[in-house]
């Protein structure tokens, strides 16, 4: 008799806690997005051999990596988002992944997110079509890693809102081994990566009427370790690659015109992205005499000029600029290297959820100063076709 009340008290207890969360309305929403890359590239001698991968001449029919289909749910102060993308893009993508998947729990005046979700130092979302717009990144602008696991908080102040959060630390982009000094540490071999606390971002956006700013800003670090086989005895190599970005964007609506900039200064950028995208970002090197790192320095800016001509079609021009040196000891270590980019498209509305979008861009690869005399000319490219999107 005792243990059957123990469990009529247990299952009462349970019904208590279970009941009136049954009872709240679920909301569950689904949505998706098919996009599509039609391009045609022509890209000099000089930039097919900068390491990026192209041919002289390409034709690309990609499907979109943004392509997405996903599934928001709502209950009570309970939400979230749970979305899969193609990966890969070529014959309907070589493999799906999680693109979100993150849940959010709404507390008076503040929100707390958990998991994979958009990271919070990114700024404006590209206008360009060309990779979907990856290569801002790349050429002055700033989107960071986009999304990762993280837990991240969303405070309402005054007429903005300030977010922190905490995500995976960006590591993998390394420092470089192309030492010239006699006596470098054999990099890669027997290499590991030491990673401590996590990457951490901030930023505060606010609405004045017709314009808007944002503020981002976000550190990094994390020990790579090697093995030096130079002298008797061989020793590990330890050091800590250090990274930050601070950045800001504006922008404003004049009628049928939007106008939004973005500028942004950052220290080993390709480390705090885990990326190298553009197959040209200069990475940190390490200083064999002075038995440290060899920073990157980095200051970019992207702009957009949007005019809406009708609901059926929106013109929009813009471009950036990006600028990198690593300031090498000896001189043979320095780098400057700058790039620039621009654009022109035509959102084109062929029914309400199916847009066309016609575009032509250039990549002007610049040159890359090495060390104090040489000079590496990396060509340009030139690209025209169009972005195709439905959505439902």
């Amino acid at each position: 008799m005792k243990k059957l009340l123990i469990f009529v008290f247990a299952a009462a207890f349970v019904a208590a806690c279970v009941l009136p969360a049954m009872a709240q309305e679920k909301e569950v929403n689904l949505y998706g997005s098919v996009r599509m890359e039609t391009f045609y590239r022509s890209t000099s001698k000089e930039a097919a051999d900068r390491g990026g991968g192209l041919d002289k001449d390409q034709t690309q029919f990609e499907i979109g990596d943004s392509s997405r289909f996903g599934a928001n749910f709502k209950m009570g102060n309970l939400s979230a988002n749970v979305e899969l993308r193609p990966q890969g893009g070529g014959e309907g993508g070589s493999s799906m992944n999680f693109r979100q998947w993150w849940g959010q729990v709404d507390f008076t005046g503040w929100q707390l997110r958990v998991g994979q979700q958009s990271v919070i130092d990114g700024m404006f979302p590209p206008g360009c079509c060309i990779d979907e717009g990856s290569v801002q990144s790349s050429f002055g602008g700033w989107s960071g890693r986009v999304r990762q696991p993280g837990v991240a908080a969303f405070i309402p102040i005054g007429q903005g809102t300030f977010k922190f959060g905490l995500f995976s630390t960006g590591s993998g982009a390394g420092a470089s081994g192309a030492d010239a000094t006699a006596g470098s540490p054999v990099f890669g071999y027997d290499d590991d990566t030491d990673e401590v606390i996590p990457q951490i971002q901030a930023s505060f956006d606010m609405k004045f009427g017709p314009a808007a700013v944002k503020f981002v800003a976000g550190y990094n670090t994390y020990d790579e370790v090697y093995w030096d086989s130079v002298g008797s005895p061989t020793t590990d190599v330890t050091y800590s690659i250090d990274a930050w970005i601070i950045g800001g964007q504006a922008e404003a609506n004049f009628g049928p015109l939007t106008v939004m900039w973005q500028i942004h200064w950052a220290q080993n950028a390709a480390a705090y992205r885990q990326s190298t995208s553009g197959g040209a970002l200069v990475l940190p090197a390490y200083d064999v005499t002075g038995n440290g790192i060899e920073d990157v320095s980095e200051w970019g800016s992207f702009g957009r000029f949007i005019y809406k001509m009708s609901d059926m079609v929106t013109w929009e021009v813009g471009g950036g600029y990006l600028s990198q040196t690593r300031d090498g000891t000896p001189s043979l270590d320095k780098i400057d290297d700058d790039s620039m980019f621009l654009y022109l498209n035509a959102q084109i509305f062929l029914a309400k959820t199916f847009r066309f979008t016609p575009e032509i861009g250039y990549f002007d690869y610049r040159s890359r100063d090495v060390g104090p005399t040489t000079t590496i000319e990396q060509g340009d490219q030139l690209y025209w076709g169009a972005y195709w999107r439905i959505d439902f």
